[in-house]
Order: C-alpha cells, then structure tokens, then sequence
C-alpha cells in the first residue's frame, strides 16, 4: 500500500496498515468500514470487504485476451483424452492419457494437464 502510486487501485481493512495507509499515494483506496476516518489518500470507497471488492474489480480492469478455440498443431494430446469441442489448447501443450476438460477450457501455451485428470468448466491454465 505505501508503494501505491498515483495512478493505482488499493485497499486497507485493517487499522494494523493504517501507518501504511497514511504514506500510500493510491489513486483509489477500497477501504473497510473500521478504517474509513484513518489519515491517508482523500478518494476513498468504503466496501465491508475491501479483498473481495477488489476481487470483483480486477477483471473489469484486465479482461482476458480473447480466446480461440481449437487445437494448436504442435500440442501433444494422449489416448482417450476426453476435449469439448469450444477447447483451446495453445502452442506445445501436453495432455495426459485419459484426460477430460471441461467445457471452454483454455489451455495455455507449454502447459501440461496430467494423465487421468478431469477439470471443471471455464479453465483458464497458463504460464506467467
């Protein structure tokens, strides 16, 4: 927080961080309601849970990129790998035997999904 600058977002829902709220030069602070009068940045958005608002915020400020479905010619996929037909599966991935996605999952680039396991819905694995 006190490494905010004026152009970021932050948050604070402790008073064990007010020291840190006070240095902060955050552009706009989600904050909790136990600290609402605490000195530091005047713009301040009071939520009863700063970490779950800004949960809730970060992908409307990072949408993903889009998706393209399909499978890149260079992934590895094993026997009985179960793919929904809306998969993307990027350069160089590596599918285990038996296998199964779910329904939109996204694969990133030179990401492996292990023999045998099964996921859910709307996965997004990738590489940082």
């Amino acid at each position: 927080m006190d490494r905010a600058g004026a152009g970021d977002l932050s948050f604070i829902e402790s008073p064990k961080y007010a020291s840190l709220f006070t240095a902060s030069r955050a552009a706009v602070t989600l904050v909790a309601p136990s600290v609402a009068d605490a000195p530091g940045p005047a713009v301040r958005v009071i939520v009863n849970d700063p970490r779950e608002a800004l949960l809730a915020l970060l992908p409307r400020l990072y949408p993903p990129p889009p998706r393209d479905p399909g499978v890149d010619s260079t992934a590895r996929i094993g026997r009985g790998v179960r793919l929904p037909p809306d998969a993307t599966i990027e350069p160089y991935v590596v599918i285990g035997d038996g296998a199964s996605l779910g329904a939109r999952a996204w694969i990133g680039a030179q990401c492996v999904v292990g023999p045998g396991v099964s996921t859910g819905d709307d996965l997004r694995l990738f590489r940082p």
